[in-house]
Parts: structure tokens; sequence; C-alpha cells
């Protein structure tokens, strides 16, 4: 009788141990997808401001061409501060 009801016990701390195991997975999938999502906006945020300053530089050079004022960007929005990251912008760069 003693035999079974440790056995029974050792049985509900493993099914026990199994649901926290679960749970410990569906948060790091959660957390790996937020992850994933993130990176993916940052990335095309690189890429738009990329495409900026290549337009930015073409514009200048234009407008020297043509004898055109240098376009300036004094009427835009300022770019909101994000974090601490240092983001390098070079093609191939990383975030730190």
């Amino acid at each position: 009788m003693a035999q079974r009801v440790a056995h029974e016990m050792e049985i509900r701390d493993l099914k026990d141990k199994l649901k926290d195991a679960e749970r410990a997975a569906e948060v790091s999938s959660a957390d790996a997808l937020s992850i994933s999502k993130k990176n993916k906006e940052l990335e095309e945020a690189m890429e738009t401001l990329r495409l900026e300053m290549v337009m930015a530089v073409n514009g200048e050079r234009e407008a020297q061409n043509k004898g055109a004022p240098v376009p300036t960007f004094e009427d835009e929005p300022d770019v909101p501060y994000v974090s601490g990251m240092d983001i390098d912008l070079r093609p191939g760069g990383s975030s730190s």
C-alpha cells in the first residue's frame, strides 16, 4: 500500500514537472516569436533609412549639378530615440 502511494506521488510529481516544462516552452516560444518580429521591424526600419540616405545623397548631387539649393530635412519630424543600441548602418552591419 505504501509503495503504491509513493508510486502515485512520484507520478503526480512527474506530471507537475511536465506541465512546468510545457509552460516554460510556451513562454520561450512566445519570446522567440516576439524577438523575431521586433528583429524584422528593425531590419525594415534600417532598410528604409538606408534608402532615405541614398535618396538624400542623390538629391544633393542632383541639386549641385543643376545649381539648385541643397535639400534639407528641417521640416521633417525628428526620429524618435528607440534605445541605447549602437546601430551600424553599413550593409551587413550589426547592432549591439
